[in-house]
């Protein structure tokens, strides 16, 4: 498990602060990976028609940005060995104690995503993220004081920041792209409720339709929630409202029989839910 000191090494970079580091890539490095106990961001260049990284044809190509979560494995190569620009971020949890960032991280759910799951960038955004670096690494020049750790935390806080934006940027322009695997979710999810196995398997888990889907829980949640507004949890809770709707009108079933047919709890709970959601009661609906 390398720290952030041993990577410093690993690159011939002086160790400005033992929690933080900035690393230019392009710098001589005598491995391929490393599995650091840090959070870490990797911004690459040139790697737009890399199919790992899970670019598409509507994504910008100018910059990749990758994450990773303390104790997991980093490509520095990113598959690309002969071209190695680009910059490394490493900071360990420990730096954020007392301050804002530590209590909202895990807000910034990318932090967690899979390689699969890059960030792209255009050529404006990739230049206001060297930004965040620059100014990350101009603060580590400064030194240690008593005021270094929470102006650090604040630049990086402000890089995390810029890349929500740009995340929320990239799902808007694969919405056409995921709009159609969101539809295949619905349906997905109204067989399952409709076989009637949640009364014995209970309701549709997230891991099991992220892994159909190919992504990551975290990434599967965040594509489900800038595309209907609804997390994976209140999805299936919706669903299950739209076919209770079909059981009540078109098959003029009771609530009782609908409670236990879309595993409700209670005949109460059922009705207390479909209010929630609907507006109305089950026998006004009717």
């Amino acid at each position: 498990m390398d720290t952030v000191c041993s990577c410093n090494k690993l690159f011939d970079e002086k160790t400005r602060h033992p929690l933080v580091s900035v690393i230019n890539l392009a710098c001589p490095c005598s491995k391929d990976t490393i599995r650091v106990d840090c959070y870490a961001v990797i911004m690459r260049k040139g790697l737009a028609n890399e199919a790992w990284n899970g670019g598409m044809e509507c994504d910008f190509s100018d910059s990749t940005v990758f994450f990773r979560a303390p104790r997991n494995t980093i490509d520095i190569t990113c598959g690309c060995k002969r071209n190695r620009q680009g910059l490394l971020l490493m900071f360990h949890p420990d730096l954020l104690c007392g301050t804002a960032l530590d209590t909202c991280l895990a807000d910034y759910h990318f932090l967690n995503y899979q390689k699969t799951e890059a960030l792209h960038l255009s050529l404006a955004e990739r230049k206001t993220l060297e930004q965040c670096f620059a100014d990350i690494e101009h603060e580590l020049e400064w030194g240690i004081d008593k005021y270094s750790a929470r102006l650090i935390v604040n630049k990086i806080e402000m890089l995390l920041n810029y890349c929500c934006r740009y995340y929320h940027r990239q799902f808007i322009t694969r919405h056409d792209v995921y709009a159609e695997k969101v539809e295949s979710i619905g349906r997905r999810v109204d067989d399952e409720l409709l076989a009637g196995s949640v009364r014995s398997r209970g309701l549709p888990h997230i891991a099991a339709y992220a892994a159909w889907a190919g992504m990551s829980e975290p990434y599967f949640n965040d594509m489900l929630r800038k595309l209907t507004g609804k997390d994976f949890d209140r999805f299936v809770q919706f669903r299950r409202i739209v076919i209770a709707k079909q059981m009540i009108i078109a098959h003029r079933q009771t609530d009782a029989s609908v409670a236990a047919a879309l595993g409700f709890y209670s005949t109460q709970c059922f009705q207390e839910m479909f209010k929630k959601i609907t507006g109305v009661s089950t026998e006004e609906y009717r």
